[in-house]
C-alpha cells in the first residue's frame, strides 16, 4: 500500500558497545508495533511481605512505568513519543500516551488482581536478581527506554530500574502485562476523533465536507460547488501528518486519497486540489448519519 522510510539514529558510544553483536541482533520495537510476546511467562510463587492480599480502598499509587519511544519513527506522521502507566492500590490503571501531532490520550481501566500481583512481584524479584544481569552491555541494542517505580501504602517511592529491558525476564514480563491494558486506538482512530463533523464553505454553504461513521466504517462526504450530488467515499485509513490530513479509500483496486491542510485547532480544512476553505460547524454533530 504505502511504504515509509525509517531513519535509525544511534549514539556513537552505543554503536561502539554493540558493534560486535549487532550483526546477530534485530531491532525489537517499531513506533506502531505491539510489545514483544512474553515467551517465558514467570510463575508467581512468592510476594513481597508488604504486598496486600487484595485491592485496597485507596487511591494511592502502587506502581508506575514510563516508556520513551526509541523508533524507528514515522517521520512527519502522528506516532507515539511517550507512554506511562500508573497502577493504584484500588485496582485502577491509568494509561497516558503522548503523540507527536494529536496530543495526549488518557485512558483509565481496571486491572485484575492477578496482574497487579504479578507486576509487583516481578519488580521485587528483579531487585533480588539485579546483580545477575549485565545491565551495562547486554541490552544496549534495545531501542525503547523504560523506568519503573514501586510505592508502598504510605506513598514512599522506590526505584526499580531505568534503561533498556531487552533480555531482562522480569521487566519484559512487566511491560507485556501492562501492554495488555494499553490504549488500542490506532492513529487512524485518533485522526477521526479530531476531524469528525461537518465543514462548510463560508462563501457557499452548499459546499461542504462531512466526516462521519456508520457502525465501524468511516465515511467522507464531499459536496463541491456546481455539483448536484455529494460524493461519498468509504475511508480505509486517515493519515494525520504535519503537512495535512489524508482520507484514503480504495477504488478500482487502487488506493486514492483526498488531502486537506488543517488549522491548528482542527476547525478549518483547505482542499489541497481546489484550495477551497471549509470551516467546521461548531456544536454540529454527524449523529444523524449513524444507523
Amino acid at each position: 500500500m504505502k511504504k515509509t522510510a525509517c531513519v535509525f539514529l544511534y549514539g556513537i558510544s552505543t554503536a561502539l558497545l554493540c558493534g560486535l553483536i549487532a550483526p546477530f541482533l534485530l531491532c525489537s520495537c517499531n513506533a506502531s508495533d505491539e510489545m514483544k510476546a512474553d515467551s517465558d511467562p514467570v510463575t508467581i510463587t512468592t510476594t513481597d511481605s508488604t504486598l496486600p492480599d487484595q485491592f485496597l480502598d485507596s487511591d494511592k499509587l502502587a506502581f508506575t512505568a514510563y516508556c520513551s519511544n526509541g523508533g524507528p519513527f514515522d517521520w512527519g506522521n502522528d506516532y507515539w513519543e511517550e507512554l506511562s502507566y500508573s497502577v493504584y492500590y484500588n485496582g485502577s490503571i491509568e494509561i497516558k500516551t503522548n503523540y507527536t501531532l494529536s496530543g495526549e490520550s488518557v485512558v483509565t481501566k481496571e486491572i485484575s488482581y492477578i496482574d497487579f500481583k504479578r507486576i509487583m512481584t516481578l519488580a521485587d524479584t528483579f531487585r533480588d536478581k539485579r546483580d545477575s544481569y549485565d545491565l551495562d552491555f547486554s541490552n544496549c541494542y534495545d531501542m525503547d527506554s523504560w523506568s519503573f517505580y514501586t510505592y508502598d501504602t504510605e506513598g514512599s517511592r522506590t526505584p526499580v530500574y531505568s534503561g533498556f529491558i531487552e533480555g531482562i525476564t522480569e521487566l519484559v514480563g512487566i511491560s507485556n502485562t501492562l501492554y495488555r491494558y494499553a490504549d488500542k486506538e490506532t492513529p487512524s482512530d485518533r485522526a477521526f476523533d479530531l476531524f469528525e463533523g461537518r465543514y462548510v464553505c463560508p462563501d457557499d454553504n452548499q459546499q461542504y465536507v462531512l466526516i462521519y461513521k456508520k457502525g465501524d466504517q468511516v465515511y467522507l462526504e464531499v459536496k463541491p460547488a456546481g455539483q448536484p450530488d455529494a460524493e461519498v467515499y468509504e475511508i480505509r485509513e486517515i493519515v494525520l501528518a504535519d503537512e495535512g490530513v489524508s482520507f484514503e479509500y480504495v477504488e478500482g483496486n487502487l488506493w486514492h486519497s483526498i488531502s486537506y491542510s488543517y488549522s491548528v485547532g482542527k476547525t478549518q480544512l483547505q482542499d489541497k486540489d481546489t484550495s477551497v476553505i471549509y470551516k467546521k460547524q461548531m456544536g454540529d454533530s454527524a449523529a444523524d448519519k449513524e444507523v
